[in-house]
């Protein structure tokens, strides 16, 4: 197969929750061991370096919890030792991009997201014990951390609800009849085609990217008006919001897409894998981004993150588990999960 991929010459690299899950699928210890060789030998000769990504870390940490029999705990646990190992500098310490909400606070409002920084510290020192635990004795660590993990599910289930909302608003908007069952206009083309128009205007796009300005200056007490008509007055708050737009467009496509899924009743968010397109807003917040001039490559199974990458000009910057192991050189066999 030939792509078309850009050879870029150094990046930084972050992997999804599914391509961490799919490299170690179905093989033993000793396969990852070896595997996970080759990666790192095949990303130091291009000098591409992974870094961790917080919500990526606590989406794999979230399983942790599950029957150790399901298929579900043993690819996170053996996800999460390969990001660690991925991501690693040294014994205590690895390399790790911000969260979303720290890189707008420091980019927006100049000011630390101090929680989130501390957040970030622990998701650390959790894996990392994770990591240096011996085989067999996964159960040891997470009963020692088991408060973590407890407050990590918690704050996956917590997005998911916030997400499942938003949608429910939207759709009650627009569907004077919608019943939160995720089957809006129905007999109504006239109202689902309004929605349509909302979500490919830049209306659209001006009010998420308040939304998302107004949730971190909240979450870093900075005070902000939450009104768009507001911000239209004051031509250097409506620079800032074009500045967020500009610079995470991708996320904000992705959720154009999926709401555009949403309106024509093909996207049920009571479907785990659906509300967690929260998730993936968040780690689309990287695309586009540079960090002293390299690239960051945003490695995802998930074909809507690269529809919504392409279609705001990062070709190159999002693409799947197995066109990334083919630009590096990298000859791994890859199981179905």
């Amino acid at each position: 197969m030939c792509l078309n991929f850009k050879k870029i010459p150094s990046a930084f690299v972050v992997w999804d929750t599914n391509a961490y899950r799919s490299f170690v699928a179905r093989k033993n210890e000793e396969q990852i061991k070896q595997d996970t060789l080759k990666l790192l030998s095949a990303e130091n000769a291009k000098n591409y370096q992974g870094h961790m990504c917080s919500i990526v870390a606590i989406e794999l940490m979230s399983h942790w919890l599950d029957d150790s029999h399901e298929r579900s705990y043993k690819s996170c646990i053996a996800g999460a030792k390969l990001m660690y190992e991925h991501c690693r500098i040294d014994a205590n310490h690895f390399r790790a991009l911000p969260q979303t909400e720290v890189q707008i606070a420091h980019d927006f409002y100049h000011r630390p997201a101090t929680n989130s920084i501390l957040t970030q510290n622990a998701i650390g020192q959790d894996l990392s014990k994770m990591y240096a635990c011996e085989i067999g004795k996964e159960q040891d660590v997470i009963e020692s951390i088991k408060e973590d993990l407890l407050k990590t599910c918690n704050f996956i289930a917590n997005g998911e609800d916030g997400i499942r909302n938003v949608a429910h608003s939207f759709l009650r908007t627009y569907d004077p009849n919608y019943k939160n069952d995720y089957k809006p206009f129905i007999n109504d083309d006239a109202n689902r085609k309004r929605s349509l128009e909302y979500l490919r205007s830049q209306q659209f796009v001006e009010e998420t990217s308040l939304a998302m300005l107004v949730a971190v200056a909240m979450y870093i007490d900075v005070p902000i008006t939450a009104n768009l008509e507001e911000y239209k007055k004051d031509e250097n708050l409506m620079k800032q919001i074009q500045r967020y737009a500009d610079q995470y467009m991708t996320s904000i496509k992705f959720r154009q897409l999926w709401m555009e899924k949403l309106v024509g009743g093909s996207y049920d968010m009571s479907i785990s894998k659906h509300a967690n397109s929260i998730w993936d807003e968040h780690v689309l917040h990287f695309v586009n981004q540079t960090i002293q001039g390299r690239p960051i490559i945003f490695v995802s199974c998930d074909g809507a993150m690269k529809e919504a990458a392409n279609k705001t000009g990062a070709i190159n910057k999002v693409m799947n588990l197995n066109e990334y192991l083919e630009l590096i050189g990298c000859n791994v066999t890859l199981n179905v999960n």
